[in-house]
């Protein structure tokens, strides 16, 4: 085969592989976008549940059986804890204190059934007692997929502090001084 042959079987080559790794990229972008927004929709519903109208069913269906939280304090709870701590049976409580928070900057990692999303929560207090204030948290929010679903295994919440509220930085020590 003459060399000029070559070099057109070989440029045809190329481009049919250029052309199939690009469906292929595309295919995937695509299902990408769409486990996105499975994710986001899951973590909202999540927020929605936990702070909005607090509905233990959502969150029973969506945690899965192991599922654990640390919350900003720094405690561990359990599932059972966790969705207890969201329980909307507490009316008086309910008619005392109204949140309402949503879920924005997401922050999506997906690895194959498995995602991590991170998102910043603005939470809405408003009391009886005392003047409404807003509260910030990043969560950070496990999910794995498991028969075509995607479930919640852990969440952490980190409060973020204000600027107002971060303590100044103290200057640097003195240098030491020079023994004679």
């Amino acid at each position: 085969m003459p060399s000029s042959t070559k070099k057109i079987m070989n440029i045809k080559i190329l481009i049919l592989l250029f052309v199939l790794l690009s469906s292929c990229a595309t295919a995937q972008n695509k299902n990408s976008n769409k486990t996105e927004g499975e994710l986001k929709e899951l973590v909202n519903r999540m927020v929605e549940a936990q702070f909005n109208t607090h509905d233990k069913t959502i969150l029973e269906e969506i945690y899965s059986d192991d599922f654990m939280e640390i919350i900003a304090s720094g405690t561990v709870n359990n599932r059972e804890k966790a969705i207890n701590s969201y329980d909307s049976s507490d009316k008086s409580l309910r008619d005392r204190i109204k949140t309402e928070a949503s879920a924005n900057e997401f922050s999506i990692r997906i690895y194959d059934d498995f995602a991590i999303v991170i998102t910043q929560v603005n939470v809405s207090i408003i009391s009886d007692q005392q003047p409404p204030r807003t509260s910030n948290v990043r969560v950070t929010v496990f999910c794995r997929k498991k028969k075509n679903q995607w479930k919640i295994y852990s969440t952490q919440f980190t409060r973020i502090v204000s600027q107002e509220e971060r303590p100044p930085i103290p200057p640097p020590p003195p240098p030491p001084k020079k023994k004679p």
